[in-house]
């Protein structure tokens, strides 16, 4: 396989996601999620982790509205079950290809909580993990609760660089998605986010699988 330029390979598997459906793709790093709760310790999912690719599915806003006011659930689980189906996939498959790249990727699923399954145990692990959590304490009632990630989609998005463009994005659960072109025609707006973390190579060196101002080793 040649060697090709980080930038080529980043750009590569960002149109990958677009192409996918994706409605809003970025990437994050530990600089930009620096001063954050235990969540946005990347190497919490991957150790050396050093970035993140975080990409924004849309969900049937008709849909949603019709669950949020009691209205009819059955649709929207179906349509959210779905949707999750894909981007678990896309995950996979964007791990998968960058891992032919030579760089070590995980995908991150969505149930990365232990009310969703995930069974790993959420409290600071380390000295910086700690100090984290002594600036943004969680409640007691969040451990029992299960609503303390392992690693936050939230902060993942709200720290993202655009893909297109150096700026920061934020985003939030509520926010509707960027008009794209297949959210304008199919009115899919509310976000079904998803990341995974890309980022250690298997050469020795410091470049990361998302981060575009790294180069690969050959």
């Amino acid at each position: 396989m040649p060697d090709l330029d980080i930038d080529v390979i980043r750009e590569r598997h960002l149109k990958f996601l677009k192409t996918s459906g994706a409605c809003a793709v970025g990437i994050c790093n530990r600089e930009g999620l620096a001063g954050g709760p235990p969540s946005t310790d990347l190497t919490r999912e991957l150790e050396g982790a050093r970035s993140a690719i975080v990409f924004a599915f849309p969900l049937d806003e008709e849909k949603l509205e019709a669950y949020m006011g009691k209205v009819d659930h059955g649709p929207y689980q179906a349509d959210y079950i779905r949707t999750n189906n894909i981007v678990q996939g896309v995950a996979s498959e964007l791990a998968h290809s960058l891992r032919g790249f030579g760089f070590e990727a995980v995908p991150v699923y969505a149930g990365n909580t232990p009310s969703g399954g995930d069974h790993r145990d959420v409290q600071p692990q380390n000295d910086e993990q700690r100090e984290a959590a002594r600036r943004h304490p969680a409640r007691e009632s969040d451990f029992p609760m299960g609503t303390v990630p392992v690693l936050s989609q939230r902060h993942l998005a709200a720290a993202r660089v655009s893909g297109s463009s150096a700026c920061r994005a934020t985003s939030s659960p509520n926010r509707t998605a960027p008009q794209s072109h297949s959210a304008q025609r199919s009115r899919r707006q509310p976000w079904h986010r998803h990341r995974f973390c890309p980022p250690r190579p298997t050469t020795a060196t410091s470049a990361t699988g998302a981060d575009p101002s790294a180069r690969r080793s050959s």
